[in-house]
């Protein structure tokens, strides 16, 4: 019985993370993704690089800009629960494709959230990490996260 259950969550795994291509028409954005939810997408056309994106509001809304515009031939697309859950994709997966994607700059967090990428390097905690605490040096060097 187990080795059932366990075969069949595999494959409920599986089926979970494919992701599929659509047509990035505007009745397809209308019938596939919900209204007033939070997501993140990929746009990809056969001519250009992908690009990633999200939307804090409506993914819908965003990706109709998208078609409208013909910024791109297929997408897909993922809903979220938070914000920051829809930010932390974004920049997983803008981190995994990087040197693929027609992005030339960082996704930008959230205006009202204060939280950073996880995937980005912290240039200050690598440095304090191999020092003991209440090293004198701590004194001297500014803590990036600790705005006034």
């Amino acid at each position: 019985m187990t080795e059932l259950a366990d075969a069949h969550d595999e494959e409920l795994v599986h089926v979970s993370d494919t992701h599929r291509l659509y047509r990035l028409t505007p009745w397809l954005v209308r019938a596939l993704v919900p209204a007033r939810r939070v997501g993140s997408y990929l746009l990809y056309s056969p001519a250009a690089p992908p690009y990633v994106g999200r939307s804090d509001v409506c993914l819908r809304r965003r990706l109709l800009r998208h078609a409208y515009s013909r910024r791109a031939e297929f997408f897909s697309f993922n809903t979220h629960w938070s914000q920051v859950h829809a930010y932390t994709m974004e920049c997983a997966v803008f981190h995994a494709l990087r040197p693929q994607l027609s992005n030339l700059i960082h996704p930008d967090a959230p205006d009202h959230l204060k939280i950073h990428c996880p995937f980005c390097r912290d240039q200050w905690a690598l440095p304090r990490l191999s020092r003991p605490l209440g090293h004198p040096i701590e004194r001297f060097v500014p803590n990036p996260r600790s705005n006034p």
